[in-house]
């Protein structure tokens, strides 16, 4: 009669084959990758001038003023240790209830409604809403940068404003595997075939595609 430790050593034993799996399939993304055709560069992000011209322009704008670069770094260095020291309470005190979580953050939570953070663990399991939390402020902080940049012409705003905001959905947690509760949980309830079927999925399209 098999028991619990059988199944959970059977468990155990089919994700490590599914992640050997997955390091002979980053083996093929790298031979893929270096096989690609040159990208499109109409397709680029604009050049490292662009950027270098807005950071110019942000930081004389500080110096000319900085007692509101102060203001702004007080102010994200406040919030950012405030959420540590909440996540590192609902760590002692256990995690908490969503509708709880909920209702705490729904006052001021700038992703109420994204489908990309329903998953219930980003308001009740501590360490992803700590995650969620930090998210939101550095992309408010880019935002708010971005804004602040005064000497560009109404298309070079635009691009930076553009391409900023492309750069902030990149860095999502919700697109990396460690920071994304529904991938992980998917991982694990499929013992790693999740991870391998998305691996081998870009690598034959990178392959088919070049």
């Amino acid at each position: 009669m098999a028991t619990k430790e059988d199944a959970m050593g059977e468990n155990l034993e089919k994700m490590g084959e599914n992640l050997a799996r997955v390091e002979e399939l980053s083996q093929r993304l790298i031979a893929a990758l270096s096989a690609r055709n040159p990208a499109n560069p109409s397709l680029s992000g604009p050049s490292q001038d662009l950027f270098a011209k807005a950071a110019s322009s942000y930081w004389s704008e500080m110096l000319e003023n900085p007692g509101r670069l102060y203001e702004k770094q007080v102010e994200y260095w406040g919030k950012s240790v405030r959420h540590f020291m909440e996540a590192q309470q609902h760590l002692l005190q256990g995690q908490v209830s969503v509708a709880t979580a909920v209702e705490a953050e729904d006052e001021d939570d700038p992703f109420k409604g994204d489908k990309r953070f329903a998953n219930p663990m980003w308001h009740a399991n501590p360490y992803f809403r700590y995650i969620k939390q930090q998210y939101a402020l550095n992309a408010a902080a880019i935002e708010e940068a971005v804004q602040q940049v005064d000497d560009l012409d109404p298309t070079e705003k635009r691009r930076l404003d553009y391409f900023a905001h492309q750069i902030i959905d990149m860095m999502s947690p919700t697109n990396f595997l460690g920071t994304n509760p529904d991938a992980l949980e998917k991982a694990v309830e499929t013992e790693g075939e999740s991870l391998v079927q998305g691996l081998e999925n870009l690598v034959a399209d990178l392959e088919a595609n070049k």
